[in-house]
């Protein structure tokens, strides 16, 4: 007889027409529970206006992509995205349908609310970012809701091992349900380079920056950086790439905030900025040997599978509890 995949139903309080960090995240998600062995439901918050990122998961047979809106689940659907309540009306249907195994939800609103509802209690996964990350923050509203939250969930996903330790110490019902889980990419086309010169000495070190612009994200200020490195004698281009941009983050621009080489910048558009310096090979060295280069270890890790390889360690969980 053949073995059964375990099913998960994935859904973020996430517009997956956006290029940042969250939409990422929901598809790299995916992804890895694919190669973790599970067969993987992702629910839709917004109607399809690009399928950017939806395509790479179109051909993968073990994905099955619902679209509330395309689909009418719901009487009386706009245009507008899922508020978080149609969106728990949504998941709940769906899983009534066919009984999910595990239960994937980002943002803290949606899993709050979830948690509350009950209907997917024991199940849930629940990844948090947007909770208190201080002491002062953790009031007894903030505590009574985190609380509900783990005692709903099966695991909750913290994307910092200095979030799973401030979590565990600051609600006691998170210990032993707090896992890490790092941010992940797809383990695909990992030699697409393998052909590629080696760059010259006079070569610039290039940083490229993607996800959400905001000003929370430092994303002005990163076009300083070939500038601040040209200081130390290091030659370096910084590229933007990305979709949302905050209206914050472009007031600050209009407003006469500078870049790089004091022109204005305009955070609709790359950001590229190329210096001359003495030695780039050296700049290269010294760049990654601190937290850049750790962060770049971190990413290629993730690149290879480890984070797929981390859901099969782990293959006993996938199952319902009590099985």
């Amino acid at each position: 007889m053949a073995e059964t995949r375990p099913s998960a139903l994935v859904y973020g309080d996430v517009d997956l027409n956006l290029l940042d960090g969250s939409a990422i995240w929901l598809q790299s998600v995916t992804q890895a529970l694919v190669a973790a062995g599970c067969a993987v439901t992702l629910v839709l918050k917004a109607p399809v206006r690009t399928d950017r990122l939806l395509a790479p998961l179109r051909d993968v047979d073990a994905v099955t992509i619902r679209s509330p809106h395309a689909e009418r689940l719901l009487p009386g659907l706009t245009q507008a995205n899922l508020t978080v309540s149609q969106g728990i009306a949504v998941l709940a249907a769906i899983d009534a349908d066919h009984r999910h195994d595990l239960v994937v939800l980002r943002g803290r609103a949606l899993v709050s609310a979830a948690a509350k509802d009950g209907t997917f209690h024991g199940r849930l996964w629940s990844y948090l970012t947007d909770v208190p990350q201080a002491v002062p923050a953790v009031t007894p509203q903030a505590a009574e809701e985190l609380t509900i939250i783990a005692k709903a969930s099966r695991y909750l996903l913290c994307q910092t091992e200095e979030l799973r330790c401030f979590l565990e110490g600051s609600v006691a019902a998170a210990c032993g349900k707090s896992v890490l889980f790092p941010p992940v990419l797809p383990a695909e086309n990992l030699n697409q380079d393998s052909e590629r010169s080696r760059a010259s000495a006079r070569t610039p070190v290039k940083l490229i920056y993607t996800g959400k612009f905001a000003p929370r994200w430092n994303t002005l200020e990163m076009t300083r950086l070939p500038a601040l490195l040209a200081e130390r004698g290091v030659a370096a281009e910084v590229e933007h790439a990305g979709d949302d941009p905050a209206a914050g983050l472009a007031g600050r621009a209009r407003s006469g905030r500078r870049g790089a080489h004091g022109r204005r910048q305009d955070p609709r558009r790359p950001a590229r900025r190329r210096l001359p310096a003495p030695d780039a090979r050296r700049a290269r060295r010294g760049l990654l040997a601190g937290g850049a280069g750790r962060d770049l270890a971190r990413r290629t890790a993730a690149r290879r599978g480890d984070a797929a390889r981390g859901f099969l360690r782990h293959r006993p969980v996938l199952a319902p509890p009590g099985a």
